[in-house]
């Protein structure tokens, strides 16, 4: 089956290993788990970022605004590791991209549906494709008020995503812009 092509191809990513959550993953498919290949991708590309990384400064922030803020947003230009930047700091945290057509129409045009689909925590990437989403985002953080870190969120489109999360999240959300990996930085872990 397509789950057995997958593990095999999967061992390594680059001649890393891949680790043990991604081939458990894979392996459970095996056995008949409704997981698709996606969410053993998923895995795979998790274990790849745990195993090689370069430490961002912006991270003990995004941390601490977890802790205090049941919303941390973090945005930033195309390509600059905001997803890879949660998954490695909030692994436990489950994930959902609206890069997907189906996951970001769902969340547009039925976010109550969607938010029961991906219950906190959660990561949701690319959030800026669903607009509808904010205001039951907001619904969804009243309910809980002090638990923090409930919703981690990722998008490109910074003026579009800041009047949203303005308007409907004042007070609840911390917003973190991830800026381009210096030449500097990246000098420091190659040499």
């Amino acid at each position: 089956p397509v789950f057995q092509v997958l593990h095999e191809s999967r061992e390594t990513i680059a001649g890393l290993p891949l680790g043990s959550a991604a081939a458990a993953c894979c392996k459970k498919a095996n056995r008949g788990d409704r997981r698709t290949p996606e969410v053993c991708a998923t895995y795979a590309i998790i274990s790849y970022i745990m195993f090689m990384w370069i430490t961002r400064a912006v991270e003990p922030r995004l941390q601490r605004s977890a802790k205090t803020r049941p919303v941390v947003v973090l945005t930033g230009a195309r390509q600059t590791g905001k997803t890879s930047t949660f998954l490695r700091l909030f692994p436990k945290h489950a994930f959902v991209s609206l890069d997907l057509p189906a996951e970001a129409e769902q969340a547009e045009k039925e976010p109550g549906t969607f938010l029961q689909r991906h219950p906190p925590p959660v990561l949701i990437d690319e959030v800026q494709y669903a607009p509808g989403l904010f205001r039951h985002l907001k619904v969804a953080v009243d309910a809980h008020r002090t638990r923090n870190g409930q919703f981690l969120l990722t998008g490109s489109q910074k003026f579009t995503l800041m009047k949203n999360v303005s308007e409907s999240l004042a007070g609840r959300a911390d917003i973190v812009e991830l800026e381009t990996l210096s030449f500097a930085r990246s000098e420091e872990h190659t040499s």
